[in-house]
Parts: C-alpha cells; sequence; structure tokens
C-alpha cells in the first residue's frame, strides 16, 4: 500500500514490509496515479508559474517523469488546479495509452485518450453536449467505472441537471437496464466478486437517502439489501426540481428549487442557499440540509453562479475575477427569477452558505440589502485579503489559481477593500447568524472576530457562536444538532418558517467576558460547563434522538459579551449525516477545494 510521510509535500510511500519512497514530490503535484500493476507512473500537476495544468507520466519506477499533456490555464479544468484534483481516469489495459479529462479541443471537458508516448489525443471514449465529465465528489477526479479484472472503463458519468452513465460496455449497460427496472435513482457499482457476477449497488435520488442492494448479473435479480436512514421511508420528502435560470447577461444557470411537499410554491418564504467554493457545484442529489429546512416550510433555491464546475470552459472561465461581483450577481438575478415566478415572498428571502457560500450570503447582505430579510454565514471569510494570507503553507503552489480565478486580492487593497464584506458593514440591515469553528485553518477565526466586532460598532443586529472543537465546517454531532436547532429558531423569526419545541438548559452560569480575559479564556471556558446527563426527545417525525449536551461560545445579539451555555432537545439532523459532508467542504487535509 501507499502512505502519505508528514512534511514530505505528499510524497508516496510504499509499504510492504519496509517503507521507502516510491514518488517524491517536487512542489508541484496535485495527485499520483498508478498504473494497472499498481505502479505511480501518473500524476496530476499545477504550474504555479504559468498557473497551467499537466499531465505528467513516467516509463517505469526508475525512470524520469515527463510532462505528457500540458493545459494552459485559459483551457483547463478545475481538477488540474486543487489539491486531491485529478486529470487521469486511468491507464489503457494495453498499457500504451492514457485516459484523461480534457477540454483542450472543446468547451465541454470530455474523456479522451491519449499516446502514452507523445500525448496525441487519440480520440474521444466519452462526451456530452452540456457538461464535463462528473467528478467523485470531495475528490476532484472523473468519475468513471472501471473493470476490476481488465482495467477497462465500462461507463463514464456526466451531470447537466441530472447525473446519467454513458455507456462503453454494452452488458454493462444491459444490466443498469435490468436493475433500473426495480430501482429508481442514479445507480452506482460500489463493490463486486471476484467473477463480477454479484455487486452491491447502491441507489441515490434527491428525495430519498440512499439504499443499497445485490444484484446478481446471471439470474438478474436485486435483492434489497439496507436503507441508509430507513425511518425516514414513512414521510414524504421534497423532490428537488431542476431548473435553468438566466443571469442578467443571458449567461443559463443550472439551479435546483426545492420546495415543502404538500404545499403550493406560491409566496413561500425562501432560503437562497450558496455552495461553497466558489469552484463547485449543486447537484441533483439528496442533500440533508436541503430537507431540513423545506421540512421548516422553506422554498430552498441552489444556483450555480458563473464559475461553477461542470458546465464547461465558457462557463467555468466566465467567473474568473468576478468573485464577490459577478457571482454575486448572479444569485440577485436568480432571487429575481423567484419573486417573478411568485415562488418566492420577496419580502420573505434569506441568504444562507458555508465556507465561499457564507462570503457570498454576506456579499448578499452588503449588496442589496433591500432584497435579503436575513443571513447565515458558515466558516465564512470577509477580507479575502486576510483570508489569502492565512491559507495553509502547502497552498502556496496554488495561489496562481485563486488570484487568477478569484482576484488579487493580497496585492491589490483597493480590489480587497472593494470586494471583502468587512469594509462594508455599514451597508449591511439585515439580522446575521455567524457561526465559526475556533480551529479553522482556512478562514481564521481572529478574521471573523474582526468581521463581527465590527457589525457590532455599527450597532448591527448580528448572532456570532464558535464551536472550539470544530474548523472548517462542523462534524461532530452534538454541534450540527445544536447549531441547527439555532438555524431553525433563527429562520423562523425572520422569515416566518417553522420550529420545532426545545428545551433550553444552561450547563454553567452565564460568563461575562470581558477585555480584561483573556482569549484562552473565551476558548476554554465552555468544557468547564459539561454536563454528563442526557435527554431523549423526539424530533417532529416522532423519531427517537439522544442528545449530548455541547457548549458553545456564543457572542449574544443585545450585549458585547460572550456567553457560554448548552442547549439539548431536537435539533435538526432528522434527514442522515452528522455533517452534511462538512457543509459541502472537503477535510482540512484535502486541501483548497474549499474556502472552499
Amino acid at each position: 500500500m501507499f502512505i502519505d510521510r508528514p512534511n514530505r509535500s505528499s510524497s508516496r510511500w510504499r509499504v510492504s514490509g519496509a517503507v521507502t519512497m516510491e514518488a517524491e514530490n517536487p512542489g508541484d503535484v496535485l495527485t499520483w496515479a498508478t498504473d494497472n500493476d499498481f505502479v505511480i507512473r501518473g500524476a496530476t500537476a499545477f504550474d504555479g508559474k504559468t498557473a497551467a495544468s499537466i499531465v505528467r507520466v513516467r516509463d517505469a519506477a526508475d525512470k524520469p517523469w515527463r510532462d505528457l499533456v500540458v493545459m494552459p490555464f485559459e483551457r483547463a479544468l478545475f481538477g488540474g488546479e486543487v489539491y486531491v484534483g485529478s486529470l487521469i481516469a486511468g491507464f489503457d489495459p494495453d498499457g500504451k495509452g492514457l485516459v484523461i479529462h480534457s477540454a483542450l479541443h472543446s468547451d465541454k471537458g470530455r474523456l479522451v485518450r491519449v499516446d502514452l508516448k507523445t500525448g496525441e489525443e487519440l480520440g474521444v471514449v466519452a462526451q456530452d453536449p452540456k457538461s464535463d465529465v462528473a467528478d467523485q465528489g470531495e475528490m476532484v477526479a472523473p468519475q468513471v467505472m472501471v473493470n476490476p479484472e481488465t482495467n477497462a472503463i465500462e461507463a463514464v458519468l456526466f451531470d447537466y441537471t441530472t447525473p446519467h452513465w454513458v455507456f462503453l460496455d454494452p452488458k454493462v449497460e444491459a444490466d443498469f437496464g435490468k436493475i433500473g427496472g426495480d430501482v429508481t435513482g442514479l445507480i452506482k457499482v460500489i463493490s463486486r466478486d471476484r467473477s463480477d457476477r454479484k455487486w452491491i449497488i447502491v441507489a441515490h435520488q434527491s428525495d430519498r437517502p440512499a439504499a443499497f442492494y445485490t444484484f446478481d448479473r446471471e439470474t438478474k435479480k436485486v435483492t434489497p439489501l439496507y436503507e441508509e436512514h430507513p425511518a425516514l421511508l414513512r414521510h414524504t420528502l421534497a423532490a428537488k426540481k431542476p431548473t435553468i435560470i438566466k443571469a442578467h447577461d443571458g449567461l443559463e444557470m443550472v439551479s435546483y428549487l426545492t420546495t415543502p411537499p404538500g404545499v403550493e410554491a406560491k409566496n413561500l418564504p425562501l432560503v437562497l442557499l450558496i455552495h461553497g467554493g466558489p469552484w463547485y457545484r449543486d447537484r441533483d442529489d439528496y442533500d440533508p440540509e436541503v430537507q431540513f429546512l423545506a421540512n421548516r416550510g422553506y422554498a430552498v433555491l441552489q444556483v450555480n453562479h458563473r464559475g461553477s464546475t461542470g458546465f464547461g470552459i465558457d462557463f467555468f472561465n466566465a467567473g474568473n475575477n468576478q468573485w464577490g461581483r459577478g457571482m454575486v450577481q448572479d444569485l440577485f438575478d436568480a432571487a429575481q427569477w423567484a419573486i417573478d415566478q411568485k415562488i418566492a415572498d420577496p419580502k420573505r428571502i434569506g441568504a444562507m452558505g458555508a465556507s465561499g457560500g457564507g462570503f457570498a450570503t454576506l456579499c448578499c447582505l452588503v449588496q442589496r440589502p433591500e432584497l435579503f430579510a436575513c443571513g447565515v454565514d458558515v466558516v465564512g471569510p470577509s477580507d479575502l485579503a486576510a483570508n489569502f494570507r492565512s491559507f495553509p503553507s502547502y497552498w502556496a503552489n496554488v495561489m496562481t489559481r485563486w488570484r487568477r480565478r478569484g482576484g488579487d486580492f493580497d496585492h491589490d487593497e483597493e480590489l480587497n477593500r472593494k470586494v471583502s464584506p468587512r469594509y462594508h458593514v455599514d451597508k449591511i440591515r439585515a439580522p446575521l447568524l455567524i457561526a465559526q469553528g475556533k480551529n479553522d485553518p482556512r478562514v481564521a477565526i481572529a478574521t471573523v472576530d474582526a468581521m463581527v466586532d465590527a457589525l457590532r460598532k455599527a450597532k448591527r443586529d448580528v448572532t456570532y457562536i464558535v464551536y472550539p472543537d470544530e474548523g472548517h465546517g462542523f462534524h461532530r454531532p452534538e454541534n450540527n444538532f445544536d447549531f441547527y436547532g439555532r438555524i431553525e429558531e433563527f429562520l423562523a423569526k425572520h422569515l416566518g418558517g417553522r420550529a420545532a419545541p426545545h428545551a433550553l438548559h444552561r450547563s454553567c452560569s452565564p460568563q461575562e467576558l470581558t477585555p480584561e480575559h483573556s482569549e484562552n479564556d473565551r476558548d476554554q471556558s465552555p468544557s468547564r460547563g459539561r454536563q454528563e446527563e442526557k435527554e431523549v426527545r423526539q424530533d417532529i417525525l416522532g423519531h427517537q434522538i439522544q442528545l449530548q449536551p455541547q457548549p458553545v461560545v456564543c457572542r449574544d445579539q443585545r450585549k458585547d459579551h460572550r456567553q457560554v451555555h448548552a442547549r439539548r432537545g431536537w435539533r435538526g439532523w432528522s434527514f442522515g449525516g452528522p455533517d452534511r459532508s462538512a457543509l459541502h467542504q472537503p477535510d482540512c487535509q484535502s486541501g483548497d477545494a474549499g474556502v472552499a
């Protein structure tokens, strides 16, 4: 097997009794790829000077590396610019070709075969007229189905409005057709036996948690295995409705509208739920956060603004230098669309997002204060220059991409002050809920403190919550229960949706942390107030949940001090998953697919 070693710039080490270096990272490699004999012979790299993406190969483990394909910045896909990104789908079974994700000769990212010696494009393996090859989620790499014995690619996933497979193997296509007669949703094979007779498959759809089955390729029998959240099957969940919204300049944006089941989609309170990145995308998938909001009575609108990934080079590049500018204008266009369609009550629209989506939320409240009734910002940056300067050191090589796609904020002070919400708090009128992890490696808590202090001085309505045991996104279940309880109360107050009843308990007496208290006092005080008792309650769907009270540091919205208390009761996460995949952001080690 291969492992990473600390402080080795993601070099790869082989473990087979002894530990030996298999591939040393010269500093620009994003990810590695093995050939069909499990030898590292491929790499995706990023040139920090030219911002070009590079597919690099070697002929054997003891041979030198060479650049096989170089994609200039203007033709590069996001998988060639981000840590955990890869452009390589695999080596051909005959060892003569390499299959890569490329838009060198097309607007949309296609799966193409290139000569392993010359890099010449030999042909198109799979393509879609409207979208790039879909990625694997947290791993920004082409999503393909590969035969584990022959290493042949059997199917390629594309995703415009809804994901679909393009099949290369007719037998696999026929089997998927048979499965589709018994199972609804997007089917993926997650495991199979050595004979390739029995598969374990999973079915995904937006209004149902994942369901797992076995499939016998000989008998063609589909057998249920288990449901991810069986208790939800007795309830009607909300399906996402893909829709195309035109931006102010005519750019078509794939978007998703979700409305409460059984309720007419007219004059509803609406949450504009903004994805992070900003180089990311929303999908037609099961999203517990969307289900939570729809259950509370809100229409939820998710917009793939310009610069979102997966829709081709032109759409991707349309977001260049539009972070906090054109991207946010796209969000305004989408909100106006919902008003014009009479879906949204124009007086009850809120913005909400995490990381890059948190930044966009702040921009919404700054730039269109009359349009938004409230905002929820989770681990979002407010000062982009300070944010850039606080990035981890191992991101240094990809900072060229941040500056060329987002803006040169850490060198252009005028631009930074124009775009960063930190310098425009006087324009904010709507109440804000801001949540932050104390150990965030991407958005330093000092910058969030500065934003909140500026809001306080401007006498703005802001609630500030700090979770001392979290980072860039919230992972601990008790923190998510707590935070989503706060979200439902906040949104109910300002948008008029539903909020489940809860009990408020203090784990210690409120403590005022005045200026003479240290930051260490502020951060450590919650741990002194933990309670060991537990409480079992029912959520609004009737499910039993058992919670451990989790103290947080909260800056009260009426007084300029922090309170320490714990809450318990129903807390929002009945719809599966403790952290919404870290609020759509990869782990801190996963690199910069997030402020992203």
